[in-house]
């Protein structure tokens, strides 16, 4: 126990020290955050692992995320680069969810990217989960595709579309909105031919379902 309380004091004292050279950065640590060092301390976690987590910007939540994570044994090491990326907290939940479902590092690495909004991450997360094809979720994790071209290439490639049909609604200038009626058409179950036969610039969600 007391080999813990002096741990736990030495990185206490760590976050004081960020608060005090830069206090509008790293704001003072509260009890919760000392409560979750504690618990990293008193569980399977080493101290290297705890001091992974030990920074006053990293809130009570945020910080039990990454001791959980920790604790079922990701690699300390595949998951700090992510740590101090300045993600919102659905985009940084995402990352900690593939850490937890298992998904290999390169696979993260797909979506894990500040370039991608929180919905774009999404979409390339939800193909990993489904088993997509790698080399399918490969080709939409680009920035040159927003979330919804992302969705109707997914969505189309999980009720086997041929690719030359998904380049056609892709290519033809239709808006978000549209993009998204077509994603719920074939989420939906009609088929490519169906969708073409009334796919026009007027597009109304009412012709899909």
């Amino acid at each position: 126990m007391n080999k813990i309380n002096e741990q736990l004091n030495t990185l206490i004292t760590r976050c004081e020290k960020l608060h005090q050279v830069n206090p509008s950065d790293y704001p003072k640590i509260k009890q919760s955050q000392t409560d979750e060092l504690l618990a990293g301390l008193e569980s399977n976690l080493s101290f290297e692992q705890v001091e992974l987590y030990a920074n006053p910007k990293f809130d009570a939540r945020k910080m039990r995320k990454i001791r959980k994570v920790l604790q079922n044994g990701c690699n300390p090491e595949h998951l700090k680069p992510y740590l101090f990326i300045d993600f919102n907290d659905t985009q940084f939940n995402l990352i900690i969810d593939g850490f937890r479902a298992g998904f290999k590092l390169d696979e993260i690495q797909l979506y894990g990217n500040p370039k991608f909004d929180r919905f774009q991450m999404m979409e390339i997360f939800i193909g990993l989960k489904d088993h997509l094809d790698t080399q399918i979720i490969k080709s939409y994790a680009d920035t040159k595709y927003n979330s919804a071209e992302m969705r109707l290439i997914r969505l189309a490639a999980l009720h086997k579309f041929k690719s030359e049909d998904v380049e056609d609604f892709l290519n033809k200038g239709y808006s978000n909105s549209q993009i998204h009626q077509i994603s719920t058409a074939i989420f939906v179950g009609l088929t490519a031919e169906q969708i073409k036969s009334f796919a026009t610039t007027e597009l109304s969600i009412e012709q899909f379902v």
